[in-house]
């Protein structure tokens, strides 16, 4: 659609609903700088940066004063600090307000906000991975994601607010990372139930409900991550009442990921990880309830991570008969390596459904949830493991070759 800026006249092309014009809204920031500071140079000019350059609402970083958070919980330790969960009531900027001549605010429109905090272990060495990360996130960031991050100091600590992303409907459901089955061909013993690692296993995996006055709710998407694609139409249809038939809202669906799924980009840290596992020549499979044509959609603008792998297979394939939390995907994944004792693979995964179905076949399991659903669900679910980013994971934990690198932005 095109867009016309309410202040300067200029025109643009945009699926974005809130126009962002980058030169009024860069100069808006601009006049603003003088009214907030974190106190560190480094982090104040990071900031400035992102607000400058931004194409799109959600490309921007913010100050955020902590008292602005409340209900913060303690989740996690993560690989640059503690984990948090808070409240943030007035939410991220989304547009300019041409009358109020001030930022429009996500509570406007939808209320409240649930955050991810994480506290920096080392804040006056911040290292370069860290911005490198939160870098990657914004530049992944297109239309149909909204997502921010925003850093605030409290004392002589630095903490960042993440804003987790909110997708649409149909993306949402197999947009996620593929995870990972891992068998460690050294034959070392893990911390873990004392078991021996050697192959790995990767899981990939609203607009439609809207056109219907519906929403995807957290917790409806909490319960479909992981399904294949008819389990997955039928509950939302179930759920919510839409007036569409499985199939007719499957053929929609597909048509939008053929839109969406070439631009998709790993999440941060896998290609790290799954280079790493490949050059230690561990065994490693995509195990993923997508069919087998959405795959190839999604893998399509990724060839350099896919190419790694051993073997693929998808919720379609034939000798997947039953889909999560049923263990036939990840079973079908290790026979495809040679059956190697099933207690000696380790799952990464997403989903509460995916977890049920790597436990079920006897295998370890990672979970890395999206920060939004960990309310839904309390501890780790029968997890081995939770983490929040594929950067947090530690390999020898498990038995696996150590990082002789530092987690980066890939």
């Amino acid at each position: 659609m095109i867009h016309t800026c309410e202040e300067c006249g200029q025109q643009s092309s945009s699926e974005d609903i809130w126009f962002w014009c980058k030169p009024c809204n860069a100069q808006h920031f601009k006049q603003q700088f003088d009214s907030w500071s974190s106190e560190n140079k480094v982090i104040d000019e990071f900031i400035q940066e992102t607000q400058l350059n931004a194409s799109n609402h959600f490309q921007k970083l913010e100050w955020i004063k902590y008292e602005k958070f409340t209900d913060v919980k303690y989740l996690s330790k993560g690989g640059f600090g503690k984990v948090y969960v808070a409240t943030w009531k007035e939410g991220y900027i989304y547009k300019w307000n041409v009358e109020k001549k001030d930022w429009s605010r996500r509570y406007e429109l939808l209320g409240e906000t649930k955050v991810v905090l994480k506290s920096l272990n080392n804040s006056k060495n911040i290292p370069a991975g860290f911005f490198a990360e939160i870098k990657h996130q914004i530049n992944s960031l297109d239309v149909g994601i909204k997502g921010g991050s925003y850093i605030k100091r409290q004392s002589c600590s630095f903490e960042i607010y993440h804003l987790p992303y909110s997708l649409d409907v149909d993306t949402m459901a197999e947009s996620t990372t593929d995870r990972l089955t891992s068998t460690n061909v050294e034959g070392k013993s893990i911390d873990i139930d004392e078991a021996v690692i050697t192959h790995c296993i990767f899981d990939m995996d609203a607009e439609i409900l809207a056109r219907f006055g519906k929403t995807y709710s957290l917790e409806l998407m909490s319960r479909s991550l992981g399904l294949r694609q008819h389990e997955f139409a039928v509950l939302l249809i179930n759920e919510t009442g839409i007036d569409m038939t499985p199939d007719e809202f499957n053929k929609e669906r597909i048509k939008k990921n053929f839109e969406r799924f070439p631009f998709a980009k790993p999440m941060p840290g896998a290609m790290r990880l799954v280079t790493h596992l490949k050059k230690h020549r561990i065994p490693i499979a995509v195990a993923t309830s997508s069919n087998r044509e959405s795959f190839n959609i999604k893998a399509s603008n990724n060839r350099e991570l896919f190419d790694m792998f051993d073997s693929i297979t998808c919720g379609n394939d034939a000798n997947v008969k039953n889909g999560k939390p049923a263990p036939d995907l990840f079973l079908a994944a290790c026979e495809k390596m040679g059956n190697p004792p099933t207690n000696q693979c380790l799952v990464f995964e997403d989903s509460i459904n995916g977890i049920k179905a790597a436990k079920n076949a006897n295998m370890k399991a990672i979970w890395v949830p999206d920060p939004k659903i960990v309310e839904f669900y309390s501890g780790k679910n029968n997890a081995d493991e939770m983490i929040f980013s594929l950067n947090d994971f530690e390999p020898t934990k498990f038995g696996l070759p150590p990082f002789v690198d530092k987690p980066g932005s890939t």
